[in-house]
């Protein structure tokens, strides 16, 4: 298991990776290839493997990390029981992934 402190410097990791190759893809759809989109991959297996890593820490068959890193939605996880489970900052992700980290499955719970 990973402190929130850890948890924090990992995520922080991966999302400053995700605005370095948006601000290169800018770039070079504005600069050199201005009639197409532009997509910058460098990095990819590292991201990929600490979000790899933190799915195998917190038991996330759901995908509930990368839903938290890429999907623009409001952060409410819809359980089992009907209830909503609002997730509105890292920290109470963080607790979540904890509380459902036994059971965490991808038919518990749904985004």
């Amino acid at each position: 298991m990973i402190d929130f402190k850890t948890f924090k410097e990992i995520i922080a990791v991966i999302k400053k990776h995700e605005r370095w190759k948006n601000r290169c893809s800018h770039f070079l759809e504005n600069n050199v290839c201005t009639d197409t989109w532009a997509i910058v991959s460098a990095g990819d297996e590292l991201e990929n493997a600490l979000i790899k890593l933190l799915e195998k820490i917190f038991n996330d068959k759901g995908k509930w990390i990368d839903w938290w890193l890429f999907e623009d939605v409001e952060k409410v996880a819809f359980m089992p029981d009907n209830s909503e489970r609002k997730i509105s900052n890292l920290k109470k992700f963080y607790e979540f992934l904890l509380d459902n980290k036994d059971e965490n499955d991808e038919e518990d719970a749904r985004f």
